[in-house]
């Protein structure tokens, strides 16, 4: 698989909904996948594993794939914070963040394995 981007945005209307997209080549097919959940748990997240609020939005579609490439079948989903912090548990997060910094700096990553984006 091949992420080509990644990136985010919280909209501030009356009910406050962040998106995090993914796109991204698999067998030849271009796709992207949205996780669309509410801002009001970016505080929690980022205080729990340690990741920079402003971050989480732009790296969870990244994250989600990664734990769970069978959502790669799907267009959007939306999580709640308990379905968030599962994302996030088990993953090593400086790598993950690595990652997405590799995608905007090279234009797109080409991945074999997601193993080494868990902790030991």
């Amino acid at each position: 698989m091949k992420f080509t981007g990644a990136y985010g945005e919280c909209s501030k209307s009356d009910v406050s909904v962040c998106s995090s997209v993914i796109t991204y080549e698999d067998k030849g097919n271009r796709q992207s996948f949205e996780v669309r959940y509410p801002e009001s748990v970016q505080k929690e997240i980022a205080s729990r594993f340690s990741i920079p609020e402003e971050s989480i939005v732009h790296i969870l579609s990244l994250a989600c794939l990664i734990k769970y490439p069978e959502y790669k079948h799907r267009s959007k989903i939306l999580l709640s914070k308990e379905e968030i912090l599962l994302v996030f548990e088990d993953l090593n997060i400086n790598a993950v963040q690595n990652l997405y910094r590799d995608i905007h700096e090279l234009g797109g990553v080409e991945i074999e394995s997601t193993l080494i984006y868990f902790e030991e």
